[in-house]
């Protein structure tokens, strides 16, 4: 592949007011929605307020009234609209005119639809809008949500790509309940979906992969509370709450985000470190974690069964003083020694990675990972390769300070795939209680029981440290 494109065009359908596409918007001025790029509104109603957001945002609008082309005349003229635009993906955001099969085959598997409720439930014709909500609640539902579809010929019956769940309260209205949704649910997923589908189309999947359902890991940016990405609109006029999930729960049902550095903060000025490592391949399964002089390394289980011990076997975690503060430096590879070395130096943590890139195992180019905890806060970073050739990578470097009873998470891929989607955005923030044993428990039985290989869990307190490991070959060790 020559020449890999920068960013995926996306053109948002609208028929009303635009709030989804405010959400979009709003996801693509805060650098969230990259690779998709919003570079076209198309509207089937002249004069509605979402093409005003859309003129706001500088975005080019188009209308195409059946009114004035009936017939065949209203694709022909949106067709040619999109190839205009050179338009890869697009959403239908509040777009109330069922698109003809010429049009859907013109674009297969490349048409996203949100709906306002939990699919295949009030779905179909005549649950549109505030129709649905009234439904939900005339049929006593407890709760409802919100979903993310591929088009196809038959309305709302597409294949389901993501959705979410919404509490109904006793004293809902329909307009409460709408309301609630759409900041709850639609407004979150709708910029997920793309941003996801985006980032896989960059990455040149298969087919199948890119028309996998979302992973956890995928939505939980825009859903984690109190992350910039999971903002509600600033329509919302909201604020969200200092929550976040477990990490056990991010990690849940993905089955392959690879391998995971967790960096944390208890409530009590305890430090967490955790690593995990998944395998597919019988080289990769083939490793444990042992510790050495304060040290983690992996190694092999049985010598016998080694192919390549090149980026299996390394220095995973290590303790050193920088600045004369006690620092621990974790990582997915070598770059844990180019990082002591590098601090040794007097280097910063991002200045020694300056020398690194991603790992050489084309065609997945696995993403080096690394992180450093002190008393302070935290860094992670990620090297990872740009395009499927592998020939431009990049690096993302995220400094936290210490934030109590949360911390950030950080994986090699986004999920299972040939080949491996590297992981996208920033690193995931999660909750944690200063609990070691109850927290390595459930993110070891939250790793997919097939690929998970080994985890080593750390906590640091002013009485010493504390470790946890459990193992494939082991369950604890």
């Amino acid at each position: 592949m020559t020449g890999a494109p920068s960013c995926v065009p996306v053109a948002v359908f609208v028929s009303g007011g635009g709030t989804n596409l405010q959400a979009l918007l709003d996801a693509q001025a805060a650098g969230k929605l990259a690779p998709a790029k919003i570079c076209l509104v198309l509207s089937d109603q002249p004069d509605v307020y979402a093409l005003e957001r859309a003129k706001n945002s500088n975005i080019p609008t188009a209308v195409f009234s059946a009114k004035d082309l009936p017939g065949d005349a209203w694709e022909e003229a949106v067709l040619k609209a999109l190839q205009d635009a050179d338009i890869a993906l697009i959403a239908l955001a509040g777009f109330l005119r069922v698109l003809s099969p010429r049009l859907i085959e013109a674009y297969p598997d490349r048409i996203v639809n949100i709906h306002p409720a939990l699919l295949p439930s009030f779905g179909g014709r005549g649950y549109y809008g505030l129709h649905v909500h009234e439904a939900v609640l005339a049929n006593r539902q407890q709760v409802t949500g919100a979903t993310v579809h591929f088009v196809t010929a038959e309305a709302d019956a597409g294949p389901i790509l993501a959705q979410h769940a919404v509490e109904i309260h006793e004293d809902d209205t329909p307009e409460t309940l709408q309301r609630r949704v759409m900041e709850q649910a639609e407004w979150r997923l709708l910029p997920a979906v793309v941003h996801a589908l985006a980032v896989r189309l960059i990455q040149n999947l298969p087919e199948e992969a890119v028309c996998a359902p979302l992973s956890e890991a995928e939505k939980a940016p825009f859903f984690v509370a109190g992350t910039a990405e999971a903002q509600v609109p600033a329509q919302a006029g909201s604020q969200v709450g200092n929550e976040a999930p477990s990490l056990a729960s991010l990690v849940d049902g993905n089955p392959y985000p690879g391998r995971g550095i967790a960096l944390a903060h208890g409530p009590h000025g305890e430090r967490l470190v955790a690593y995990f490592i998944m395998g597919r391949s019988t080289n990769s399964q083939n490793r444990i974690f042992v510790q050495r002089d304060g040290d983690l390394y992996t190694q092999a289980h049985d010598p016998a069964l080694v192919e390549d011990p090149r980026l299996i076997i390394y220095r995973a975690l290590s303790h050193t003083v920088y600045r004369e503060q006690p620092v621990t430096v974790v990582t997915n590879g070598d770059q844990t020694d180019t990082i002591l070395d590098g601090l040794a130096q007097g280097m910063s943590f991002d200045e020694a990675l300056q020398c690194r890139r991603f790992e050489p195992d084309a065609p997945h180019y696995t993403p080096r990972i690394s992180g450093l905890l002190d008393t302070d806060g935290m860094q992670l970073s990620i090297w990872k390769a740009l395009n499927a050739s592998g020939q431009q990578a990049g690096y993302y470097a995220f400094r936290y300070e210490k934030e109590p009873g949360f911390g950030r998470f950080l994986s090699t891929y986004v999920t299972d795939a040939n080949p491996l989607p590297s992981f996208q955005g920033e690193p995931l923030r999660f909750s944690w209680d200063g609990d070691a044993e109850a927290f390595a428990d459930h993110l070891w039985n939250a790793l997919d029981a097939q690929n998970r290989i080994a985890l080593y869990v750390e906590v640091q307190t002013a009485n010493g440290i504390q470790t946890i490991q459990k193992s494939r070959f082991s369950e604890t060790l």
